[in-house]
């Protein structure tokens, strides 16, 4: 009865952990599913600023327009440079924010480079 008693709280046990670890998986899904859906969002109007800067005769719908046009062969660079970035954000979760102060600028500089790469093809 006592090793019964013991080995019921045992199994128990292992079910809560497989149940936590299981909770943790699927939010680390979702959060990739959330990023995925943001960048993609993202995609077709990464150039819009920079076009609206360097012509600002053109309306948006042009600018969004032209900007999709450009993205359509470089849409697998931002993706890189996007995914490139999640472990540091990760890490800044882990250490409180405290990396922001450098990856935040990093990551605008990056994304900036990205764009005048973009631009010029």
């Amino acid at each position: 009865s006592a090793l019964a008693h013991d080995v019921g709280e045992y199994l128990l046990l292992v079910g809560r952990e497989a149940c936590a670890t299981l909770v943790f998986f699927g939010t680390c899904l979702a959060l990739l599913l959330i990023a995925c859906a943001y960048f993609t969002m993202c995609a077709d109007s990464f150039l819009v600023e920079n076009i609206s800067v360097t012509a600002p005769e053109l309306s948006y719908t042009e600018a969004r327009r032209l900007s999709a046009r450009r993205m359509k062969d470089e849409r697998r660079a931002l993706w890189q440079l996007n995914l490139s970035f999640l472990p540091l954000w990760g890490l800044s979760v882990l250490l409180l924010g405290i990396p922001l102060f450098f990856i935040v600028p990093y990551y605008i500089v990056a994304r900036a480079v990205l764009a005048n790469q973009c631009m010029k093809v």
